[in-house]
């Protein structure tokens, strides 16, 4: 059965705007996406949530009215965020199902929540509507030691769980959308890529914070570990020297006074605006001879965007989601290197080859408009939704390396499995011991989305096994389960030797066995699961594909190229060992 979202009524989830973030990048983002969509003939039938328990004076109603002024706007009582998110998100869900149920009775509805991520409120989707989700970033996630210190776990996963529940997840552009692939193994078919635009503002006639003839670069950024300030000041200065000391470095936001006393150590040519107003904002762009945008890992960049409009050269990091914009427009440099961005900021400041790169601001400002960006969300809306029939699911077990592990990868390439996996199972993980266990570093996250239980424990239940392993310390008490407790293996094709000569230890191999190293080890392993019971496939080392096995005990299947093709992959072998065995899932 499938449903048609033609002229279905939207319901937008705004609470984003009565937050601070009204004045924020993402703020903006979602004012100009609401109001470029509210120009299409798509926006007659839309209900605009707000809480009123937020920021709501008479002004700021006003303010989000106008952007969409079709639209009408429900004051609901919904929660605001508390310690235990999962209870806050039921009662919201059921705050949100009595509205919608005395609203629009039996008919069906969109609902668009534009932002998860928050410390404000906790938002929720109903039980039946059609789910839609803008999804900016998964930084914190990639960055998770650097991040942990601003995100506390039971803060921040549960909304990663509320992300999953989306139909389709909106991506800001094409890496966000590779990040939900690869960090969750999401359906590419399920993330529709909207991109963004500059931010339309009108400038000031003067604006005091720069000496009037003192040239300056214009560094956006956020006082955040992703924005590497620390390098950009650095080279900054490297290059400023060389040019007689004559510029000004102009850092916006709002930057604490720790991070600025820092930053002032490595030069005297800085220039913190705090948190300015858009038209002060604009003024700075237009006036500065460059752009410096230093981030490690972004979402789209709208920074870039909007010097592209104030037609400033752009200095910034050679990373995948910039390079998504253009290849050969700005002015690339490696944001590690203080040299390299010293000497993009001397290639943009003289404007080599500038000739070259305006051209290519023309395609970039026909491609990125908030009108294209509304399209997109106007097809997604429009898109046919297939319904899920609910039907029992089997019950499997997985067995993986403890996902925080500095030991491994393995465990948490399987944990981004878990997400797909569930599709298709009642799902329960069994994770390994280990001393290398660091959850600042690579966080379990396993327990928001399944039961999570020490590894010994899968000898307690009749459920069909799935083992994830590879040649690390994390990996031998799977490997030792997998042995007493056969299933489907997958297993890395790294050297093994040293998990072999643990199972010597334990006495479930001989010694002479567990002494062959190199290839024929790998081979070993392979053959000694298979002996054991087990089916075994081949991962690669990034366990983003499965191979061809060197010997008749291994399986292949064709390469998937994404983490969702693989999990596809596995639910089938899964499926096909569980036949093989006559179902086996306990009741």
């Amino acid at each position: 059965m499938s449903m048609n979202n033609s002229n279905k009524p939207l319901i937008i989830d705004a609470q984003l705007l009565q937050t601070t973030a009204w004045d924020r990048g993402m703020g903006h983002y979602c004012r100009s996406l609401i109001e470029a969509f509210g120009k299409t003939e798509d926006s007659n039938n839309v209900t605009i949530i707000v809480n009123k328990h937020l920021h709501l004076d008479e002004q700021r109603k006003t303010q989000i009215q106008d952007l969409l002024p079709k639209a009408t706007l429900a004051i609901l009582d919904l929660p605001t965020l508390s310690g235990n998110i999962e209870r806050t998100k039921h009662i919201a869900t059921q705050k949100l199902d009595k509205f919608i149920k005395e609203k629009y009775r039996e008919e069906e509805v969109n609902f668009l929540i534009l932002q998860l991520f928050t410390f404000d409120y906790c938002a929720a989707f109903p039980t039946s509507a059609n789910k839609f989700v803008l999804c900016y970033d998964l930084i914190p996630l990639l960055n998770w030691q650097k991040f942990s210190n601003y995100f506390a776990p039971h803060m921040y996963f549960p909304h990663l769980v509320t992300l999953l529940e989306a139909n389709t997840v909106l991506a800001i552009s094409n890496t966000t959308k590779q990040q939900l692939q690869d960090q969750l193994s999401i359906n590419k078919d399920r993330i529709v890529v909207i991109n963004g635009a500059y931010i339309e503002r009108q400038p000031i006639i003067e604006f005091a914070l720069v000496d009037r003839g003192t040239p300056f670069i214009l560094m956006p950024t956020a006082d955040l570990p992703h924005k590497n300030n620390e390098v950009a000041v650095k080279a900054f200065e490297q290059f400023n020297r060389e040019l007689g000391g004559i510029f000004k470095l102009v850092i916006t936001s709002e930057i604490s006074e720790d991070t600025q006393q820092l930053l002032n150590c490595y030069s005297d040519n800085l220039i913190f605006s705090g948190n300015i107003s858009d038209q002060q904002l604009e003024y700075l762009y237009q006036k500065s001879h460059a752009v410096l945008f230093l981030s490690s890992v972004e979402g789209l960049g709208l920074p870039i965007l909007e010097a592209i409009n104030s037609n400033k050269p752009v200095v910034c990091s050679n990373i995948p989601v910039f390079e998504e914009i253009s290849q050969s427009a700005f002015y690339y440099c490696d944001p590690k290197q203080s040299d390299s961005v010293a000497s993009a900021l001397r290639a943009a400041v003289i404007q080599s080859g500038w000739e070259n790169k305006q051209p290519e601001y023309n395609r970039i400002r026909i491609k990125y408009t908030w009108m294209n960006s509304a399209k997109q969300l106007v097809g997604s809306l429009k898109n046919k939704q297939v319904a899920v029939e609910k039907k029992k699911k089997r019950k499997i077990n997985i067995a993986l390396p403890h996902p925080s592990s500095t030991s491994s990868s393995l465990g948490a390439i399987a944990q981004s499995l878990v997400p797909a996996l569930k599709d298709a199972f009642e799902i329960n993980s069994f994770v390994s011991s280990d001393k290398y266990v660091n959850e600042n570093v690579m966080p379990l996250f396993l327990d928001y989305m399944t039961t999570v239980e020490p590894i010994e424990k899968i000898l307690d239940t009749k459920n069909p096994s799935v083992y994830f392993i590879d040649r690390s310390s994390a990996s031998r008490d799977v490997l030792r389960m997998a042995i007493l407790r056969p299933g489907v293996c997958f297993i890395t094709t790294k050297d093994t030797t040293q998990l072999l000569e643990y199972l010597a230890q334990t006495g479930q191999i001989t010694n002479k066995l567990a002494s062959a190293g190199g290839r024929i080890a790998k081979n070993n392993l392979a053959g000694i699961l298979t002996q054991t019971g087990n089916k075994v496939y081949l991962l690669d080392a990034e366990g983003a594909n499965i191979s061809s096995g060197q010997d008749n005990n291994t399986k292949s299947y064709t390469q998937t190229d994404d983490r969702w093709g693989l999990a596809q992959t596995i639910i089938q072998q899964v499926m096909k060992k569980t036949e093989e065995q006559g179902g086996g899932a306990d009741d």
